[in-house]
Order: structure tokens, then sequence, then C-alpha cells
């Protein structure tokens, strides 16, 4: 029985070696197709969440407590402070494979370049020699939500004390 398995095993290793060098060797540069990053391709605006903060406080809380407003009141504010940033109605992201982006809003359009981090959770904007960079939460071939995050102080209540704004807004996207 020994010996008709070493024509065998001899056999089965030949085999091998042949299949294993046929399968490697050389290829041309030419022949390789780049693999596409999920976000070349054209994204539609298909919701938002805004959230704003005030001097660390939500802002329905800052306008109740600062400006002695009923909930009502205070809730109406927020509302129409809210609608005038959620303005994405008809936005889109277009991103090419050279590193190019167009964005279009109700405005017009922009252009610019974009950079994805090699372990894609930060999206890299550049337009007039300005960038922005968006944390981007999630990401498969037809969605994408980005977050950003902005802090500014202005005297809102005109007292001669600048308050701290702070706006957070996560936009999903669809392709």
């Amino acid at each position: 029985m020994k010996n008709w398995m070493k024509p065998v095993v001899l056999l089965l290793m030949v085999s091998g070696t042949l299949l294993l060098n046929s399968c490697g060797g050389n290829v041309d540069d030419e022949d390789v197709t780049p693999i596409t990053p999920l976000i070349v391709g054209e994204w539609e605006y298909e919701s938002a969440d805004i959230s704003i903060t005030i001097n660390d406080k939500d802002i329905f809380d800052y306008y109740m407590e600062y400006f002695e407003l009923s909930e009502e009141e205070a809730q109406l504010l927020v509302d129409t402070f809210e609608e005038s940033m959620n303005d994405f109605d008809g936005m889109s992201w277009t991103f090419t494979n050279d590193g190019k982006y167009v964005f279009t809003d109700k405005e017009g359009n922009e252009s610019g370049t974009w950079a994805l981090s090699s372990d894609k959770s930060k999206l890299t904007v550049t337009s007039g020699g300005e960038s922005e960079q968006l944390n981007v939460n999630f990401l498969t071939q037809a969605k994408l939500k980005v977050s950003y995050t902005e802090s500014f102080e202005e005297d809102m209540d005109e007292d001669g004390t600048m308050e701290v704004f702070g706006i957070s807004i996560i936009l999903e996207l669809k392709k």
C-alpha cells in the first residue's frame, strides 16, 4: 500500500507547484483595475439632524431661561431657527475618482477636492483654499452619513457678553 502512495503524493506536489506558479507571475500594471472608493458617485440629500446649543445649553432651554419665554414661544423660535438652517432640499454632492467634487444646492455650485482618510472615518473637502473636515459616520454603496460640528461666539442678547454657539449637523445622503 505504501508503494502506490508515493507516486500520488509526488503527483500532488508537482501539480500544486505548477498551479501556484501559473497563478502568480508577472501581471502588467495596465491589467490591474484600481478599486473605486465607495464614496465616488453622486449623493443626494435624504435627511438632516441639527443640534444647537448656546453656552452648553440646548437652544430650547436657553430661550426659556434667558428670555423668560413660554414653552410655546421658545419652541416657535427653535423651529424657526432650525428651519432656516435646514435648507438642504435639492442638495447633492458628486465625488469623482480623481479626487474632485461638486457640491450643488439652491444657491449654486461649489467645486474642489476631496480626500477620505485611510480608515474612512474623515472626509476632507477643500475649496478656495479652505478645508472642512467631516466625520464619516456610515458609508456603504448606497448610504452616506456625515457629521460636522462647529462653534462660534456671538452676543445674541446684546448684553456685552459673548454667547458660545455650538452647531452639530448630521447629514444622511443616498446614491
